[in-house]
């Protein structure tokens, strides 16, 4: 393909892989330079910009590859050659006819040699031949040099909308815009090598030859993700005045704004950012403020924590920390990983430790006994807080926190155990409520979380229910909404209620029903500060357990966005419950081998290292209006995946349920009525497979489906829908205000949504049949009712607009001829008034064999008697 040079002082290759699958088309880039060919040009950029791929595409289109030499600047023979001078006279003396040259990679090089470099290209030019050089900005110290050039930056090298548009499907380019992607998404070798040329990337970063301040910044910013470069000073210690123009310029991938000075860096793991920096990040901690690698790794963890991002720092410190001091990490930050749902990332870093016998390590224990208990492990989360209680050599808190488990959660001796050790611990005395908390008031942080508060809680609900009830409630009044009032009150809920139940007191069981009320009211204020927490998840899921069961008469209500929020928090948990169960499975099958003397296969060990983040799944969009289209994430879904009708079908049913359970019965009912139940029953279970195939995620597993005491249903937290999405505004534009701006939005939305008829493919099902027509109908009726509401109020252009398109679906409605009618003559259009009455009474005649109303006639006859002159073209209508 190339002409390769076989002379010993001179050599060539093919040139590297960059990360870019194929080649991709830059036609504005090659116009640039091909217009500049009798000038030295200049590609420089970081790695993975594209820029090896640009050269060959030239070479190919200008040249043909004929008579292209491919110099590979990273060889040690290329400085080599520079210093003798060779690489112009060779090539000059082996080639006369003029060609191409390209000088890849072109390392960094002293005055001396830049002036060799600049001497070797001048002959070159001067010989008819082609240059073109690539270099990272770090080592280009020749461009400068030259006056006559053409030099293609970074920015430069970035894809066009129509480069991202050229292989994405139409579908993808409707869900997405190309101009919605950010800077950092438009780097070829980004965009198009995915995972390994992230990982390329990184490992370049200490290839460019910069220095350790400006390293170290790179470093927190991949690690952090996104911020501020104002954060970046608590971290570094001196940064050149340059430094802001050089992200802004060079290193794009870091997606740094100059004008609100944040950065977005594009996603990269923290397993490929560890593999990157580990063995450098020694050094580079002598240019932060901090005196070791395990200080500045822990005080990025807690900046990841600050940013609701706590599996991103737990693998962080399980990939970069040692093991004393992730120990004493985890220790630390027992409550706030526990209060983020952080519950298998920070069980992974503590199964990544031997447990040393410290403090901190039973802290750690202790705190680990807690996490398994909520992942579902009750046996072993009571052995291990068992042993911290037993433990000689442990402090306070960790003794603490560990009884308190096995007094709330612990068989009989054990609560009596965890009780006792408690009172030890607290010196506890049975003074009344208030008491307890005028003593907790002289403190300097009383409301803080800590194991005393929930501890005396418990001790009083032993003791005495009612002065547990009172205990709660002056617990409100000091720290309304504070996270260890919502983990006390989930911890007593259920028992004090039974207790006041058994007691027949109608009195406690109305002043718990009041405290639920201020319950709730306390985590919806805190919601609109700050996010809500696995405690607060769990406190209102027991209240609505006792609503439920009718223990108690008042009802619970939460803003649809607190729903939401709680949602999420419960489904992040069953995720973390079920991949836990399946590791504790593998865990118990390894063992078993062990016993039977079975050796272990590598595959076959349970990984406790897998970055929590991976587990996250992307949400799912299903779309059905005109026909069946599936978005995982931004990735959509093939049409083969869903090639059996009855796979469409069944997810239509669950879509259009919204989340809402099925039973297995009345959904084999539902889509085969006339097949008997039996076999109507593995049809279901067959088609429910195959659903469940196309919906996995590459990992493995499908959370999007959910199978409950036989019932069927969509996790409607990780589904969204076209469905949905037209049921709420359907029902903003029947019951809210009328509002012309906010609604003409609405009409838009609602046109964009309905494609068409409800998966238009299925022509065979009687129950879906009916749907479709009921959407159908509801989507006129709506628009029908909107434009009476909008003329109503004056609004005649957005009345025209609903009218129009109530029309446009049922052409006999004659409640929509009058409203376009009226918005008509309200708007001067008297000519287009009497074209609407005559259409009308032609569509009326011609389809139902009626005449319009008197009261649509009448108001035909108005606009006449107004003007008479329009009787003449009425009559020509006619």
């Amino acid at each position: 393909m190339f002409d390769y040079l076989s002379s010993s002082a001179l050599y060539g290759r093919r040139p590297k892989k960059t990360g870019i699958s194929r080649l991709h088309s830059r036609p504005e880039l090659l116009s640039k330079m091909i217009r500049e060919r009798r000038k030295p040009r200049f590609l420089i950029a970081p790695p993975r910009f594209g820029k090896t791929a640009l050269a060959l595409e030239y070479a190919e289109s200008v040249f043909g590859c004929k008579d292209v030499f491919w110099l590979d600047g990273a060889s040690p023979c290329f400085l080599r050659d520079l210093d003798n001078e060779h690489i112009a006279y060779g090539l000059t003396d082996l080639q006369k006819k003029p060609g191409l040259i390209v000088l890849e990679d072109v390392p960094a090089l002293d005055e001396a040699r830049t002036g060799l470099f600049v001497s070797a290209v001048e002959r070159l030019m001067d010989g008819q031949f082609e240059v073109v050089v690539t270099s990272t900005p770090a080592c280009d110290s020749v461009s400068a040099r030259f006056e006559d050039k053409l030099v293609l930056g970074a920015r430069d090298l970035l894809l066009a909308d129509s480069d991202i548009d050229s292989e994405r499907s139409e579908a993808e380019r409707r869900s997405r815009p190309a101009a919605s992607f950010t800077v950092a998404e438009r780097i070829p070798g980004l965009f198009w090598g995915g995972g390994p040329a992230v990982r390329g990337l990184l490992d370049s970063f200490l290839a460019d030859g910069e220095d350790p301040p400006f390293c170290l910044a790179l470093f927190v910013m991949v690690v952090l993700q996104d911020g501020s470069l104002k954060d970046l000073g608590a971290f570094v210690r001196k940064l050149d005045p340059g430094f802001q123009a050089r992200l802004t310029e060079q290193y794009l991938y870091l997606g740094v704004n100059p004008y609100t000075e944040d950065f977005e860096v594009h996603p990269m793991d923290v397993a490929d950012i560890a593999q990157a920096f580990s063995h450098c990040l020694g050094d580079l901690v002598a240019s932060s403020y901090f005196a070791s690698k395990d200080a500045l790794v822990s005080r990025l963890a807690d900046a990841l924590i600050g940013k609701d991002r706590p599996e991103r720092a737990c693998m962080l410190v399980q990939t970069l920390c040692t093991v004393s001091q992730r120990v004493s990490w985890m220790g630390s930050r027992d409550f706030v990983l526990l209060e983020r749902n952080c519950l298998l990332p920070a069980h992974q870093v503590y199964a990544s430790f031997r447990l040393p016998n410290t403090l901190a390590g039973k802290l750690a224990q202790a705190a680990e006994a807690w996490r398994l208990y909520i992942l579902g492990a009750k046996e072993p989360a009571l052995a291990q807080a068992a042993k911290v209680v037993a433990s000689k050599r442990v402090s306070e808190k960790a003794r603490g926190i560990a009884a308190l488990l096995l007094a709330r959660y612990g068989n009989g001796p054990e609560q009596d155990k965890g009780a006792h050790v408690l009172r030890e611990e607290l010196a506890w005395e049975p003074v009344s409520p208030e008491a307890w908390f005028e003593s907790r008031v002289r403190e300097a942080d009383p409301c803080r979380f800590s194991w005393d508060l929930a501890a005396a809680g418990l001790l009083y609900l032993r003791s005495s229910p009612q002065d547990a009830l009172e205990f709660l409630e002056h617990a409100y009044r000091i720290a309304q909404g504070d996270h260890a009032v919502a983990a006390l009150h989930f911890w007593m809920a259920e028992d004090m209620l039974a207790t006041a139940i058994r007691a027949d007191s109608k009195g406690e069981v109305r002043r718990h029903e009041a405290l639920m009320v201020k319950a709730c009211d306390a985590i919806e204020a805190k919601s609109r500060l700050f996010a809500p927490g696995l405690l607060d998840a769990l406190l209102l899921d027991a209240f609505e357990r006792l609503v439920s069961s009718r223990l108690v008469s008042t009802e619970i209500f939460i803003t649809p966005d607190l729903k939401s929020s709680i949602g999420e928090i419960e489904l992040a948990l069953f995720t973390q419950r079920n991949m836990f169960s399946k590791v504790m499975q593998q865990e118990e099958n390894r063992d078993a081998r062990r016993r039977r003397r079975v050796p272990d296969r590598q595959e076959d060990l349970p990984s406790l290292v897998v970055p929590y983040e991976a587990t996250k799944a992307p949400p799912l969009h299903i779309e059905l209006f005109g026909g069946l289209s599936v978005r995982m994430g931004e990735k959509p879904l093939p049409a083969s995946a869903f090639a059996r009708q009855s796979v469409k079908l069944l997810l239509a049913m669950l879509v259009i349920n919204q989340g809402k359970e099925l039973s297995r019965e009345h959904l084999a009912t539902l889509m085969w009525p006339e097949s008997k139940a039996e076999t109507a029953r593995k049809n279901l279970y067959s088609t429910w497979s195959l659903l469940k195939k196309a919906l996995s995620l590459p990992p493995g597993g499908c959370p999007y489906l959910a199978t409950t005491q036989g019932c069927c249903k969509l996790n409607a937290h990780m589904v969204s829908s076209d469905i949905a999405q037209f049921d709420v505004i359907c029902k903003s534009l029947l019951f809210d205000e009328p509002d012309a701006l906010e609604w003409s939005k609405a009409y838009a939305q609602l046109t964009d949504l309905y494609r068409g008829d409800i998966l238009p493919s299925e022509i065979r099902n009687e129950h879906l049949i009916q749907i479709r027509r009921r959407y159908r109908n509801r989507f006129i009726e709506v628009f029908a009712v909107a434009a009476k509401r909008l003329l109503d109020i004056g609004e005649c252009q957005s009345a025209l607009w609903f009218a129009r398109a109530v029309i446009d679906q049922d052409k006999t409605r004659e409640d929509a001829y009058e409203t376009l009618m009226r918005a008509q003559i309200g708007l001067g259009q008297r000519t287009s008034a009497i074209e609407t009455y005559f259409m009308c009474r032609r569509h009326l005649v011609n389809e139902l064999g009626i005449d319009p109303s008197t009261r649509t006639a009448g108001l035909y006859q108005e606009v006449i008697d107004e003007e008479p002159g329009l009787e003449a073209y009425g009559e020509r209508e006619a």
